[in-house]
């Protein structure tokens, strides 16, 4: 039972694990710190070329990084073309995600803070998620299951996927507008998505599993008070 138990639970995890790593927020923030990342070797290497740094880094301040989810504006449509190397020839295909610098004169400084709090707000999130998890995974080896503990822990596991539901939907809004005030597209238009519907039912379903347990614990106190 303990190994069964042990197997399912590490399937949610991988599970939980993959749709984390692949929503709308995590994706804007790891990629977000890698175009930094890189920009940031291409500043110091074009200041040694250049031997201005000052110009380059006044260059990057007014620059915004933006990350799309694109969709052509006539459905099922490749408007683009790519080249295949192994032939030269070119292909058909459409855009799914960009990630664009595109120049402003001013950045919104509340903008960039709510970017940044929201940041902070998905990673609470996430080490709350892990952390519970990894708690349950240790009781039920220690065949401490239906046990009240339990039942704090799916509920702090709800409270970290609701956190990280609403975060990375406040921050998808916050780009969102930053985005169709700074571009626009011939042949797209820009779907950025406001909210990760797998985030908020794994926190549904620790909610509604937290529900069941504690459920059945005041029964079983119920019947050991009768007896």
């Amino acid at each position: 039972m303990k190994r069964k138990l042990n197997f399912i639970t590490f399937l949610i995890g991988i599970a939980v694990g993959i749709s984390i790593y692949n929503s709308e927020a995590i994706l804007i923030i790891k990629e977000s710190a890698m175009l930094g990342y890189k920009t940031g070797i291409e500043i110091v290497q074009k200041a040694k070329e250049s031997k201005d740094l000052n110009n380059e880094l006044d260059y990057i301040s007014k620059q915004e990084f933006l990350i799309l989810t694109l969709e052509p504006l006539i459905s099922y449509t490749m408007p683009d073309e790519l080249v295949n190397t192994k032939n030269g020839k070119l292909l058909p295909m459409r855009i799914f995600h960009a990630m664009v610098m595109v120049p402003v004169e001013k950045k919104n400084a509340l903008n960039s803070l709510g970017i940044y709090m929201g940041s902070f707000f998905i990673l609470v999130g996430f080490i709350m998620v892990v952390f519970n998890f990894l708690r349950i995974i240790i009781a039920v080896n220690k065949s401490v299951i239906f046990e009240w503990i339990n039942v704090k822990r799916l509920r702090r596991m709800g409270i970290g996927f609701v956190l990280i539901f609403i975060t990375s939907s406040i921050s998808a809004f916050i780009q969102n507008n930053t985005v169709l005030k700074l571009v626009e597209f011939e042949n797209y238009k820009i779907i950025n998505s406001y909210y990760d519907g797998g985030i908020l039912m794994f926190g549904i379903i620790s909610f509604l599993v937290a529900e069941i347990f504690a459920v059945g614990l005041k029964l079983r106190e119920e019947q050991e008070l009768t007896i």
